[in-house]
């Protein structure tokens, strides 16, 4: 198992707040979330532990602008990282794939 930790590591404004769920890579639509409620705004962690393998991080993003999304192993080792331009693509419907390693 990995401690993981999801984060904003830069926006345009402060006040945005990231709202989404979890899945394995392989998840179909109508199957749950394996973690749910990952919510996390500037300044705040969201801490996931979980297993090996591939996941999609499925999210919305309060308000529009540009944005970076981080998931680091807790140690610190990054896993995945990403810019979004809600401005560009909407709020609605964000992803963050990432792999978890043993």
């Amino acid at each position: 198992m990995a401690n993981l930790k999801l984060w904003i590591s830069r926006t345009e404004d402060r006040d945005q707040l990231l709202t989404g769920d979890v899945w394995t890579k392989a998840a179909g639509d109508d199957d749950p979330p394996i973690v749910s409620e990952v919510n996390t705004r500037l300044g705040a962690y969201s801490y996931l532990t979980l297993l090996p393998g591939d996941y999609v991080y499925r999210f919305a993003a309060s308000r529009d602008g540009k944005f970076s999304i981080e998931i680091d192993v807790v140690s610190g080792d990054k896993i995945a990282a990403k810019d979004y331009d809600t401005a560009a693509v909407g709020k609605r419907g964000r992803t963050l794939q990432f792999t978890v390693m043993k």
